[in-house]
């Protein structure tokens, strides 16, 4: 009979649930750790399930832990409510978190239990996620990166993913997040936006702008929700946008969601038989890569306007790339290929092809373009560096192979203020540019003098540029009167009209006083 006891549940409730499995179980309820730890000198408990607060479970929990007495029992956390930092803590403890209902517990429970009795070595057991279907993608092996400063927070996320089956990869920052993504190129990146020497928002622009990497899915972190709304807003092209006080269940859904398109293109790729589609924001790196591990001996057409392209597989890497321009220009082997990584928007179409060729290009896919890779991170160097932090070296190929050939020419020669975008997007769209020198000689010229007069300035036949100061409502004074031009006419021409006008009017009162009496006046006047 198994020995359990529940703190903060219902001891009656959990061996009800217990009771329904493959063993016998008798559980007691405890409210604290000293209570567990004062009978489990005579015997120890061989289970202990935590609920309740998750701060509170984390206390008891750590005190059990350091107790040798309770060195082979299980701990297991259901149920618990509290803040992400809480349930961080018991992650880290090595509490094993159960999610989901009474189904959930059992399962759990008896796998801790046999594990213990020797039947079985333990298997943490996926957390069940509402919602879930066949056509969910499954997360075993896939290789994901969490990055955030604070180590709390990447316990929780790398532990929940572990669970399922993921390789979990760690990073303190965004520059370390970035060189470990450019190593293993992974399925995932879960990040949080504020970060040292690089945050979110630059890792996930630095993400988009690689050729290898622009299609991986991002989920940006934060506590606070106008940061991931502002985030949004600005157009950070991250696939979903998380808080961190999430629950297990809605971080699962999540990362199952921004997978799900991803898994949805390797599953039409590995069905037999011709496949035609869209990429629709996949990466050709993601294409090419499909391709040629379900498709040893294939042709694959592309139609990105306006170039159009064709890679030939043979027993299971490229042997030969072609693009065709608008123009009518061709362009082979490796710029071709390389050029094609640039691209996010056509139509594909893949089929089946035995037809013997001329090969143009030998290696593996990797190897066919290392050296673009190179190159284009290299004209993203300096988005990445941040002045107040140390140079970042950086990251090697996908695949060791030898050192890429230096810049050429036309990069080489671009001034030092050219945006990187520009470094970077040359190689893409015109890969010809690598095997051509444009010399551009500048051109010398002649001085030449110019002869300002007065009326050249009034007559507007000098396009000078010069700077006017800024108008004022002042009211002019004496000396800003023009002397010149019709000016000084109009003045004269006021103070004449004032001078006769006042002599008119001078003129018509002395005339009224100089009038002669009226008849009427004269008769009415006494007689003498």
């Amino acid at each position: 009979m198994a020995r359990v006891v529940s703190v903060n549940l219902d001891a009656a409730r959990v061996e009800g649930v217990l009771s329904t499995g493959k063993r016998r179980v008798t559980c007691r309820e405890a409210v604290d750790a000293p209570a567990i730890l004062a009978r489990a000198g005579t015997a120890p408990p061989d289970l202990v399930v935590l609920s309740g607060e998750a701060a509170t479970a984390a206390d008891v929990a750590e005190a059990l832990i350091d107790d040798p007495v309770m060195m082979g029992t299980t701990l297991l956390a259901w149920h618990v409510r509290g803040s992400l930092g809480d349930t961080s803590r018991l992650v880290a403890l090595g509490v094993r978190m159960v999610t989901g209902e009474e189904d959930a517990l059992r399962t759990a429970c008896d796998e801790a239990l046999d594990a213990r009795e020797g039947r079985t070595i333990r298997v943490d057991a996926p957390t069940v996620v509402s919602g879930q279907d066949a056509q969910t993608p499954d997360l075993h092996g896939r290789r994901v990166i969490v990055a955030d400063d604070d180590p709390a927070i990447r316990w929780f996320f790398a532990d929940l993913l572990r669970a399922q089956g993921c390789d979990v990869e760690e990073a303190e920052d965004g520059e370390a997040a970035l060189d470990r993504a450019r190593r293993i190129v992974p399925d995932l990146v879960i990040s949080d936006i504020r970060m040292p020497r690089l945050d979110g928002v630059n890792l996930c622009r630095a993400l988009r702008s690689d050729p290898i990497l622009a299609d991986v899915p991002i989920v940006l972190l934060s506590w606070k929700e106008d940061w991931l709304r502002h985030a949004e807003g600005v157009g950070v092209e991250a696939s979903a946008y998380l808080a961190k006080r999430s629950t297990p269940e809605e971080v699962l859904l999540q990362v199952h969601e921004v997978l799900e398109s991803h898994a949805r293109f390797e599953r039409r790729l590995r069905k037999p038989g011709a496949v035609r589609g869209r990429l629709d924001g996949t990466a050709p790196y993601r294409l090419l890569r499909l391709a040629c591990a379900t498709h040893a001996d294939s042709r694959l057409t592309l139609r990105c306007s306006p170039n159009a392209y064709e890679v030939r597989i043979r027993e299971g890497a490229p042997r030969s790339a072609t693009r065709v321009s608008a123009d009518g220009t061709v362009i082979r082997g490796a710029a071709a290929l390389g050029s094609l990584l640039g691209e996010r928007i056509g139509r594909f179409n893949l089929a089946s092809e035995q037809a013997p060729l001329d090969p143009d290009l030998e290696g593996g896919l990797h190897q066919q373009i290392a050296a673009y890779v190179a190159r284009s991170r290299r004209g993203l160097e300096r988005f990445t560096q941040r002045d107040s932090s140390g140079d970042a070296e950086s990251a090697a190929p996908v695949v060791s192979v030898a050192p890429a050939p230096a810049a050429p020419a036309p990069l080489a020669q671009l001034p030092p203020a050219a945006p990187p975008v520009v470094v970077s997007m040359l190689p893409v769209r015109q890969p010809e540019l690598a095997t051509r020198t444009v010399p551009i000689t500048p051109r010398p010229m002649a001085p030449r003098t110019v002869v300002v007069t007065p009326r050249a300035v009034a007559e507007r036949t000098l396009p000078l540029i010069r700077s006017t100061p800024p108008r004022t409502h002042d009211r002019p004074t004496e000396l800003q009167v023009p002397r010149h031009g019709w000016g000084v006419p109009l003045r004269w021409v006021g103070i004449v009209a004032v001078a006769t006008l006042g002599i008119v009017l001078g003129a018509g009162v002395r005339a009224l006083r100089q009038a002669p009496v009226a008849p009427a006046q004269v008769a009415d006047a006494p007689a003498r």
